[in-house]
């Protein structure tokens, strides 16, 4: 979500900021006695509930309630940073929220990056079956394609329920922690389940019967950031557009709604949108596929000019934009300086009914959006998947909801709740003894949306198509085959 310029300006007063960057070197060993770890407990759950805008979207206060409790009860040792983090990632999780976020802080980064050790593969997980992707080695170690059963004989499923416990995701939507266990499950072995020299591998070779077993190394964090594609790398073409004339088809992909990287790495977003419709109608095509898959979201403005251009009646993007408080008794653990307080409460006026604080400008964000020309008449085909989020997700609710007779979804859940989410701006709380920080969203967006049948979910596809894993290594786009066929068909 787009934040406002009174926000923005606040950044500028981070000299204000009482905290400081951590530079003493780091011991992963190190334990926090229990005096310290119950004074992070406290400010951590004192936080939550007075400043995140979505504690109870999806679980009741009273089971927070019950949860603080049973934890606050569990802190009897001492603890290390990394325990610690684990131990309180089980709050962050229950929030399920995927813009709440929770990490070390410098030091321990830096400690990873140079002493940690790694699992030496790259995984793909599809539906309940994982497989190696590649390795992160020079040499195949194990052959891409290759199913794996377990890792020093824990096996994958209790892996991935441990996991899943601990990292976030918009209500009980499955598909975007799937989707980062792809890119990250090295890092979130590492940080959750356990830092080991090897690991002892039972795998199904690919092509394969009978299992295998085999004792690997664990690497250096250098090697697996080598073989990893940057975020900047995978922006770099953020709008494509083609037209397959022969199908009457064309393809739009949409990579990023964020404007600084649609502006350095192309130019015009509204001109790039408008030359492609204009296209559309000069050459009568009637099927347009849109690619938003792997699509983190960005600005409302954006994917609201895009739905112009096809929803046929006037919308709204969203229903309500609020939050529980506009100024912060916790700020000196924050990024933040004493003059935030002020500056963001000029940005909201009490609701007196909700007791919540509404943001200004309700005409603004509120207004009804009416189609734009050139209006495209035909058939859509929207590809989604579980990096469909935020923006991208609010993208195909909004759809979703308005345009319901011409639009057809393709691939899995987004990876964003339907319903909208929780963004906006972030406190970063700091935790004044152990140093994790916690990425706290301020505002609730409620989308301008109705009557879907699964308030915790994101948009579930017409079709769901999931590649197998010979689809991959021949880096074969199954959703986009399965979506020309579809039109050939209907044709």
């Amino acid at each position: 979500m787009k934040r406002t310029l009174i926000l923005i300006v606040t950044t500028l007063l981070y000299f204000c900021s009482s905290n400081e960057r951590v530079s003493s070197p780091f011991d992963i060993t190190k334990k926090f006695e229990i005096e310290e770890l119950k004074e992070d407990y406290t400010i951590l759950q004192s936080s939550l509930e007075e400043a995140h805008p979505g504690m109870y979207r999806y679980t009741t206060k009273e089971k927070f309630d019950a949860l603080f409790d049973s934890l606050n009860s569990e802190i009897k040792y001492e603890m290390t940073e990394l325990e610690f983090l684990r131990f309180i990632s089980l709050i962050i999780s229950n929030i399920r929220c995927g813009h709440t976020g929770i990490s070390s802080l410098h030091n321990y980064m830096n400690y990873i990056t140079k002493e940690g050790k790694f699992f030496p593969f790259q995984l793909k997980f599809i539906s309940n079956n994982v497989y190696v992707l590649k390795s992160y080695s020079s040499e195949e170690l194990i052959p891409p394609g290759s199913e794996i059963i377990s890792i020093n004989q824990k096996a994958f499923p209790e892996i991935m329920e441990i996991i899943f416990k601990m990292i976030s995701s918009d209500g009980n939507i499955q598909t975007a922690k799937y989707r980062r266990l792809d890119e990250d499950f090295s890092e979130l072995y590492f940080q959750y389940v356990t830092q080991e020299d090897s690991f002892k591998i039972r795998y199904i070779p690919f092509g394969g019967n009978l299992p295998k077993e085999e004792i690997f190394s664990a690497i250096p964090w250098q090697k697996v950031r080598k073989f990893k594609t940057s975020y900047i790398e995978r922006q770099k073409e953020p709008l494509q557009f083609e037209i397959i004339d022969s199908l009457n088809v064309a393809i739009m992909t949409i990579v990023t709604f964020i404007p600084r990287i649609i502006k350095n790495n192309y130019g015009d977003f509204n001109r790039f949108i408008d030359s492609t419709f204009t296209l559309l109608n000069e050459k009568n095509i009637q099927n347009l596929i849109i690619d938003v898959r792997g699509n983190n979201g960005g600005d409302e403005h954006y994917f609201s000019y895009v739905l112009s251009k096809f929803v046929d009646k006037p919308y709204r993007i969203h229903e309500r934009i609020d939050v529980p408080t506009a100024k912060y008794s916790f700020l000196k653990f924050t990024q933040h300086g004493f003059l935030f307080n002020f500056i963001n409460s000029l940005a909201y006026v009490k609701n007196e009914k909700t007791g919540r604080y509404d943001l200004k400008g309700k005409s603004g964000w509120h207004q009804l959006i009416k189609s734009e020309t050139p209006h495209f008449q035909g058939k859509i085909y929207i590809l989604i998947d579980g990096w469909s989020f935020s923006g991208a997700s609010d993208f195909c609710a909004i759809a979703h909801y308005n345009a319901q007779d011409k639009i057809t979804f393709i691939g899995e859940e987004t990876g964003g709740a339907y319903y909208g989410n929780n963004s906006g701006d972030w406190l970063k709380l700091i935790l004044p003894n152990t140093k994790i920080q916690v990425s706290i969203p301020i505002r609730y967006y409620l989308l301008s949306v109705a009557d879907y049948p699964y308030p915790d979910r994101g948009v579930i596809p017409d079709f769901e198509v999931m590649p197998n894993i010979e689809d991959i290594l021949n880096n074969k786009d199954t959703q986009l085959e399965f979506a020309l066929n579809l039109i050939k068909r209907r044709n």
